[in-house]
């Protein structure tokens, strides 16, 4: 818990005239005079707009590219079969009743890419606002493919390791706009965690499977009003006593 901050308080009887207040302590007229121009009595104070706070969905739009290039590219039409991102437990597989692409996602965990850099733009009111740096994230999922009979879950399984074997970044077209990145694709095996612990862990029983792995920027931070630029400095100095 947060403990109670205490703020030294300093009387005007001990303060001694900093260069701040040097005007007020050799001319109270000429400071008084100045506070009034720059801050009128009765002026009302702008407090900044606060941003909405947003819903951070962004392994969200990865599932749906990855499912949209699935579809398309296999291609895995909706009337031909399905493609799931549920857990591939042995309840769930005895419910299936159509072709099934299984994209499970197990592993998340930063990347080893640098931070993307931060950012800047002018909403569509005109204010300033800033984003700063967002950090990579690595998404790891366990591929698998679903059907009648071993021989058709091969020849499934062949098409969806050749078609994420051959794109290593995610096609635009398919990339969610409010994701903050490309969303690199890499196909290959897991050093962490091998496939036979993961089926050990959802189903106890070993299946051929194939593990991707998608980064992508998280969207970590929101968007802030940027700090007004310094456009005039004004200092006032007391006249020299002779």
């Amino acid at each position: 818990m947060w403990g109670a901050f205490t703020f030294p308080v300093t009387t005007s009887r001990s303060r001694r005239p900093g260069p701040g207040n040097l005007v007020a302590a050799r001319c109270p007229s000429r400071a008084n005079a100045e506070i009034a121009r720059t801050h009128p009595v009765g002026a009302p104070t702008l407090a900044p707009t606060p941003h909405p706070r947003r819903a951070h969905v962004f392994i969200r739009y990865v599932d749906e590219g990855l499912e949209q290039l699935v579809r398309r590219r296999l291609p895995l039409p909706e009337d031909v079969g399905d493609v799931s991102f549920d857990t591939p437990t042995s309840t769930w597989a005895a419910q299936l009743s159509r072709l099934t692409v299984n994209l499970f996602l197990y592993g998340l965990d930063r990347s080893s890419q640098p931070t993307r850099t931060a950012q800047a733009r002018v909403d569509a009111s005109g204010r300033a606002e800033r984003r700063a740096p967002l950090p990579m994230v690595e998404l790891d999922y366990l591929v698998s493919a679903w059907a009648g009979s071993p021989r058709d879950e091969h020849q499934l399984l062949s098409d969806v390791v050749s078609l994420f074997a051959g794109v290593p970044v995610l096609p635009l077209d398919l990339t969610h706009a409010n994701l903050n990145s490309t969303v690199t694709l890499g196909f290959g095996s897991d050093p962490t965690m091998r496939p036979r612990e993961i089926w050990q862990g959802v189903s106890g029983q070993l299946k051929a499977c194939a593990v991707i792995r998608a980064t992508v920027a998280a969207d970590t931070w929101d968007w802030e009003d940027q700090a007004a630029a310094v456009e005039r400095v004004s200092v006032l100095a007391a006249p020299k006593q002779i």
